[in-house]
């Protein structure tokens, strides 16, 4: 990415289209900080279901028995 090609995606406008900050939060963290990744919309949309998934299973008033 580079902002002379006006490829960048910042964090302002992502949050200013109506993301949500914990998926963009899960996003950033799901890979290294010193791994270069390539930004893209399927990023967002992998963090986004794996964020669903978590907040599905800790809305849950039901759990397994334990002893």
């Amino acid at each position: 990415m580079s902002k002379s090609k006006g490829n960048l995606v910042f964090v302002h406008e992502l949050l200013g289209s109506g993301c949500d900050p914990m998926i963009l939060r899960y996003a950033l963290l799901n890979s290294h900080y010193r791994k270069d990744e390539m930004w893209s919309t399927q990023v967002l949309n992998s963090a986004e279901e794996r964020v669903s998934r978590v907040r599905k299973a800790l809305a849950k008033e039901e759990v397994a028995p334990t002893s």
